[in-house]
């Protein structure tokens, strides 16, 4: 039992290796960090950082807001189908007793604005 005691110092008492990378060790080969006892590190009052001065920056320009414009052609074709497959899931929802009607038509509404049918608010 006592033997077994002595190995388990040991192992405590090994050291460990550095890592390769830069950032796993910090410091060069032949330097140790000197141990933190967990008692001191958590008996220290956590340091508070200094609020820095906050620097005046000029605001940008704001961007002009991007004209909205309807789709055409393919891409219309394309939104549709979308919002059609879209708009029967709801039905599903719906029938379901999941959403209401308003919920229903509400998520339609933001689904051809996300698709671009409709202009956004």
């Amino acid at each position: 039992m006592y033997a077994d005691l002595a190995k388990i110092e040991e192992r405590g008492k090994r050291k460990k290796k550095k890592g390769f990378l830069s950032f796993m060790g910090g410091k060069e080969s032949g330097e140790e960090a000197p141990p933190v006892h967990m008692t001191a590190a958590f008996s220290q009052e956590p340091v508070q950082a200094k609020p820095k001065p906050e620097e005046k920056k000029a605001d940008p320009e704001p961007a002009p807001e991007p004209v909205w414009e309807p789709l055409r052609g393919r891409q219309l074709k394309h939104a549709q189908a979308q919002l059609n497959d879209y708009k029967r899931g709801l039905e599903k929802e719906f029938k379901s007793g999941k959403l209401t009607a308003k919920e229903c038509r509400m998520k339609s509404k933001k689904k051809m604005v996300a698709l671009g049918l409709n202009a956004p608010e």
